[in-house]
């Protein structure tokens, strides 16, 4: 199923916060990296198992015939697709995704997935890729978990932004707000996660290659 561009934003609705989320959404935004999230893609049918509910991308108006590959996907089930006819850049492209996801949910009984959120250059290699995370998540008690590093333009310790594995319930509120355009929107978002308190946990998932998971 694909989509046109949503203006506005949808927060997710009301829920009972203490029930665990299940399963996870993979939402990416691809700018020009046709045989990347082709792969990112492949790779997410071919080592996740039930956990995986769904894909949702956006295409940032690109041309190098991503959205003819992304358009087919969609066409066979494989995704969701957001076709954006200009670049909306990467933090507003996430929130868009985000907010559709939001706009769909009821909320009923407490049911949500986590949201895995991921650059359109990762691939997953392992089939322990979504669960391991979410693990320690539910662990830590965490509703935003990534992969810490020291950010030098900020100097302090932000999460990357390769990988974000968010529980809506309690991270995507308009209290927090979306993720902005330019600068950091993922250590933006961060920092207002913390600002009201949403609890943060840090967790490892690369391995050797820097775009592998």
């Amino acid at each position: 199923m694909s989509s046109q561009v949503r203006e506005g934003i949808s927060w997710w609705p009301s829920t009972d916060s203490s029930i665990e989320p299940s399963g996870v959404v993979v939402v990416s935004v691809n700018y020009n990296t046709k045989r990347l999230v082709s792969m990112l893609l492949w790779s997410l049918y071919r080592f996740l198992g039930p956990e995986l509910r769904s894909v949702v991308l956006v295409d940032n108006g690109s041309s190098d015939g991503s959205p003819e590959i992304l358009q087919a996907c969609a066409r066979a089930g494989l995704c969701e697709l957001i076709l954006n006819s200009t670049n909306r850049y990467h933090g507003p492209g996430m929130s868009q995704a985000l907010s559709h996801c939001a706009s769909r949910s009821t909320g009923a009984h407490g049911d949500r997935p986590w949201f895995w959120l991921l650059d359109s250059d990762c691939v997953v290699a392992r089939p322990d890729a979504a669960t391991e995370p979410m693990s320690a998540a539910k662990a830590a008690g965490a509703a935003l978990l990534g992969e810490a590093a020291w950010n030098r333009w900020h100097e302090e310790v932000r999460l990357r932004g390769y990988s974000l594995l968010m529980d809506p319930a309690r991270a995507w509120r308009p209290e927090i707000g979306p993720f902005v355009e330019g600068g950091d929107p993922v250590g933006d978002f961060e920092q207002s996660c913390r600002r009201v308190q949403v609890p943060i946990a840090t967790f490892h998932s690369r391995r050797a290659d820097s775009s592998c998971i």
